[in-house]
């Protein structure tokens, strides 16, 4: 499975939590998203799995 992510975007009142996010990701491997809180990491993950849609960028997960 890959799974790309291009300039995905996030913001909640006003606030960006997310700018421009992006990366490509494959398995069999195991990766780390790491930051400070407040950097967006949980966000991205839930646009991904789609519990929260982006309010910029496309994620694409096998083409």
């Amino acid at each position: 499975m890959i799974i790309s992510i291009n300039k995905v975007a996030k913001r909640y009142s006003g606030v960006w939590i997310l700018k421009e996010g992006s990366g490509e990701f494959s398995s069999p491997n195991v990766v780390a998203i790491i930051g400070r809180n407040g950097e967006g990491k949980s966000t991205l993950v839930k646009i991904v799995s789609g519990v929260v849609k982006a309010d910029g960028g496309s994620v694409f997960i096998d083409g």
